[in-house]
């Protein structure tokens, strides 16, 4: 078996305010080819072998078997501030002898559209003699600009010091956890600084995101909102604290310039109609709605500001707390429920390749009984929900997507 490292990387290029105005591109360096410098041992170019050993703990570390005498470690992490990926080379002489080395600056351009490029080059080493057990280091980098713009000028020491203050938060900072068993220890503090690093810069300022790659950087009411919010005041982190009140700000300026009006008017009991779910992709547009969401804003939200104990930002987000629980208020019966959890449910039907059709039949729930069929139907998919012989949904649509059935439309 063959096996290789790739780097996917992911930005966003932002070129002035509105939905449309916002760019996503990715890029892939293969490791095997694009990202190891040209390094000579010796008067011989030499490319080590795949890496021996990796550690992680917020910095990735890839230790590499010997090779030519000369044993390699990198170590790699991303800035905190900048497009910017680096890459610390570390050559140390295990020989008996003195061993020659340079490394040659190659650079690799890789346009993503008119806008962007991604740029991966290192530092040149002239021919320097290694004592041995003596070590050579230097670097090389990965940087998304804009055409046109200059290379980003890289400081190594600047970026991991950044990085480590990071990592030393998530293991040794406030709000870490102690318990007996070591390896729970060690995943709680992984997730923990999984969560410091989710501030992303976006058109709309920094905002806590939920991490996702598919949909960076975009923000549910269950995942960041009503998951994750609470938590945030505990890590003492302000940066994060900001980054979280910016996220919420999303929903209350949706709430200011389609909903303002519409409030004052019919009070502001009457909440949003629809209710925003999710702001989605880079743009950050509004996408689904109506998912019981306000519930989901009105808990999270009112979580993290008791959590946080600012009373500045308790009175900014105010009115987000009104009209969240207006919103629920309006749709919860007498009986503290809310009606349309019985009628309707989210679909997101995927046909194996294989299969030319499947169906789930006599479904008891939601108070009836239903069927849902799916067909192939050529690079798309059919799917047909039916209650007491009548069509509910009938639509074709790419595999994947998420649609809302509404049981109430049976007739």
């Amino acid at each position: 078996m063959g096996a290789r490292i790739c780097w996917i990387l992911r930005f966003l290029v932002c070129v002035g305010a509105g939905n449309d105005r916002v760019d996503k591109g990715l890029a892939i360096f293969d490791e095997n080819k694009d990202l190891i410098p040209d390094i000579v041992i010796d008067g011989k170019p030499t490319t080590p072998a795949l890496p021996a050993k990796a550690d992680f703990d917020g910095i990735l570390t890839l230790t590499y078997p010997e090779t030519a005498g000369m044993v390699a470690t990198r170590t790699l992490y991303p800035s905190m501030t900048k497009a910017l990926v680096l890459d610390e080379w570390h050559l140390r002489n295990t020989s008996e002898k003195p061993v020659t080395v340079s490394v040659k600056p190659p650079r690799i351009e890789k346009r993503e559209g008119e806008k962007a490029l991604m740029i991966w080059q290192s530092q040149a080493v002239e021919t320097t003699t290694i004592a041995p057990k003596g070590v050579l280091a230097f670097h090389s980098s990965i940087h998304a600009r804009l055409a046109g713009e200059p290379d980003l000028v890289t400081d190594p020491a600047t970026e991991r010091a950044a990085r480590q203050a990071l990592v030393a938060a998530a293991w040794n900072g406030p709000g870490r956890l102690e318990t007996p068993d070591r390896d729970l220890n060690a995943a709680y503090a992984l997730q923990k600084f999984h969560v410091l690093e989710t501030p992303i810069e976006t058109h709309n300022g920094v905002i806590t995101h939920n991490g996702s790659l598919t949909y960076s950087p975009g923000i549910w009411a269950n995942d960041p909102v009503e998951y994750s919010s609470p938590l945030f005041p505990f890590f003492g982190d302000p940066e994060l604290n900001k980054a979280s009140m910016q996220m919420y700000r999303i929903w209350l300026d949706h709430w200011l310039d389609h909903c303002l009006d519409h409030c004052l008017e019919h009070g502001i009991e009457h909440g949003i109609d629809p209710f925003p779910g999710s702001f989605e992709h880079a743009a950050l547009k509004l996408t689904q709605k109506w998912r019981g969401d306000d519930a989901m804003v009105l808990y999270g939200l009112a979580k993290f500001l008791l959590f946080q104990g600012d009373r500045a930002a308790a009175e900014e987000m105010w009115p987000l707390i009104e009209f969240s629980a207006g919103s629920v208020q309006r749709n919860t019966r007498a009986d503290g429920i809310v009606p349309t959890g019985l009628e309707s449910f989210e679909c997101t039907p995927w046909l194996p390749k294989d299969w030319p059709r499947m169906a789930l039949r006599d479904v008891r729930a939601f108070g009836r009984s239903w069927d849902l069929v799916l067909a192939r139907a050529g690079d798309l998919q059919k799917v047909t929900v039916s209650s007491q012989g009548r069509n509910i949904l009938s639509k074709t649509w790419p595999a994947g997507k998420t649609y809302r059935v509404n049981l109430a439309h049976a007739k």
